[in-house]
């Protein structure tokens, strides 16, 4: 879906003095960089009420997790440089794909949450993965690096009043009645990776020399393929252009949701039998972020991560 900034609406608190982000970097405020769309603006303005003008709060979304990524770079290019003041987020989302690269260029420092309220409650599924050493590859005598506030799958969306089968698995994606009715994520990563699973790999199968049937399954894919998009992937869905598509579980069960009882626009989902891709986006802390109090990133963190607030 498309992304829509969360400054539109007034409702209780004004969100323009909530977000109070269009400006240049403050010095005392918590500032809090993060995915468009991924925290509710109820859940800002709740966030507001309760820390109670304790310190003022400065949010700035980006349009992706690549483009948060790129500002962790910027702000460390920027410190190399002589005289260069800079004000990096304190806070930042980042995506699990690109953890072990941001600590590989000491782009971020550890969290270390385990004291935080909620942390024991959340699966070792989830904790593990964020345990790493000093080179970003996972290790359960490491810094912890992150802490999650949400996570899902990668999952397959069909319109069930146009299809007279249900899909169950990614090699559906193949057959001849799907030619030219499905959207698939702009996402080289993603794409071999459903492939794999469909012959009988991991989604993360490092060896691909040692597949020889990527390459001809990959070509037969594509001609099944109208598009490629992993923002505006679920409109065509909508209005018929196309039968099947391919995204994460964070927009796809939304907009089921929102349609549920539409006679016109029937929306179903599945997670693939052989198994799909599991993500999860993360708060990190940027190099040489102070932030405005010694508890503040805790607050935003315990309270965006909220087990009341998560959605699996």
């Amino acid at each position: 879906m498309k992304r829509r900034s969360f400054i539109q609406g007034s409702a209780g608190i004004a969100l323009g003095q909530l977000l109070a982000g269009c400006g240049a970097p403050r010095e005392g405020a918590l500032r809090v960089r993060l995915l468009e769309d991924s925290v509710s603006r109820r859940l800002l303005r709740r966030f507001q009420q309760e820390i109670r003008g304790a310190f003022p709060l400065q949010i700035k979304a980006a349009d992706s997790l690549q483009d948060l990524f790129g500002l962790l770079q910027q702000w460390q290019a920027m410190r190399q440089e002589p005289g260069e003041r800079v004000l990096p987020a304190n806070i930042l989302t980042l995506g699990d794909y690109w953890l072990s690269g941001a600590i590989a260029q000491d782009l971020i420092q550890p969290l270390n949450p385990e004291t935080y309220q909620g942390w024991e409650q959340i699966h070792q599924r989830w904790k593990a993965p964020l345990r790493r050493d000093r080179q970003g590859q996972i290790d359960d005598r490491g810094d912890i690096w992150a802490a999650p506030y949400r996570w899902g799958c990668t999952a397959i969306a069909y319109r069930q009043d146009r299809l007279d089968w249900i899909p169950s698995d990614w090699s559906d994606l193949w057959r001849e009645e799907l030619k030219h009715r499905i959207a698939l994520p702009d996402s080289a990563r993603q794409v071999i990776g459903l492939t794999l699973k469909k012959l009988g790999f991991s989604y993360n199968h490092e060896a691909l020399d040692e597949v020889p049937e990527l390459v001809p399954e990959l070509r037969r894919l594509h001609q099944q393929v109208k598009f490629y998009g992993s923002s505006t992937y679920l409109e065509p869905l909508l209005i018929g252009n196309i039968s099947v598509a391919v995204g994460s579980s964070a927009d796809i069960l939304p907009l089921i949701e929102r349609y549920r009882g539409d006679r016109f626009r029937k929306i179903g989902a599945i997670v693939p039998a052989s198994g799909t891709d599991l993500w999860q986006d993360v708060w990190v802390r940027p190099q040489a972020s102070d932030p405005p109090s010694a508890d503040a990133i805790q607050r935003w963190v315990e309270f965006t991560g909220s087990l009341k607030w998560l959605k699996c």
